[in-house]
Formats: C-alpha cells, structure tokens, sequence
C-alpha cells in the first residue's frame, strides 16, 4: 500500500512542472510581445515629433501673418527662410479683393524632415492694406501749437 501512495506522488509532482515546449511557447510570446511594444512607443515618439513640428509651423505662421498685418512685411506675394529656425520656409500669398484696400492673405510654412517627409501649414485671412490703415505709432499732422508758457493750446 505504501507504494502506490508513493507513485501517485511522484506522478503528481512530476505533472505540476512545465516541459520545454511549454517554456519555449512563453518565451516567443514574450519576445514577440517585447518587440510590438518597442515598435509601438516608437510610433509613438515619431508621432508627438511630429505633432510638436506642427504646433511649430502653426506658430511661425501666426506669427508670419502678424507681421504682415502690421505691415512688417510687405504686403505682396514673397518666400524665405525663418532666421530663428531655418529649418522652416514661409511663403506668403496675397490677392486684392474686390474692395480697395482689403486683400486675401495666405501663409504658408513648409518644413522638409530628413526623411523626406513633409509638414505644411496654412494660414489665411482677410486684411486691411496696413498703408491705408494706419497705426497707432502714427503721429497726426495736427494743429496743436505751443505757446510761450509751455502749455498746449488748441488751433483754433
């Protein structure tokens, strides 16, 4: 009787280890489960690169359009390079509209990635020629004069 008490246990603690194929099985489903999780995050840092290049390009052209708003840069179709980052190219393109004065702007900024891949981004609006608006930094041709005292006084 003892021993069919010891072959039921020898059988017993030989069935609860793992055979080779099986350690083998579980060791390609981690590799290949490393593997996908590699490729994975970087997909992802590719990704917010290229997110970041964006938000890059989208505030070069605000940026670009601001400028010409306020009349830093001529109003007229013109490219060039960004000389705080040369790695972007902005193009500007503007029409007259059919009212005098009120043109249609558009901005674009173009950035080329060494592996040829491409990010453009385009801003457009509608402005008043800055020539014909003025600015605040305009000093008026007024009448104001200055009388002996010092003091201001009307034209009138």
């Amino acid at each position: 009787m003892r021993l069919l008490h010891q072959s039921t246990s020898a059988h017993s603690s030989a069935r609860r280890a793992l055979s080779l194929l099986e350690v083998l099985v579980a060791l390609t489903i981690l590799l290949l489960s490393l593997g996908a999780l590699y490729h994975l995050i970087n997909l992802g840092g590719d990704l917010a690169n290229r997110g970041q290049q964006r938000t890059r390009a989208t505030q070069l052209a605000q940026t670009k359009l601001a400028e010409v708003s306020a009349g830093i840069v001529p109003l007229s179709s013109g490219e060039g390079d960004f000389e705080e980052d040369g790695k972007y190219k902005w193009a500007v393109q503007a029409d007259q509209g059919s009212t005098t004065g009120l043109w249609n702007v558009t901005v674009t900024v173009t950035r080329v990635n060494p592996d040829k891949s491409r990010i453009e981004v385009s801003l457009s609006q509608m402005l008043l020629d800055p020539a014909q608006v003025g600015s605040t930094q305009d000093v008026p041709g007024g009448t104001s004069t200055t009388n002996q005292s010092g003091t201001p006084s009307g034209g009138n």
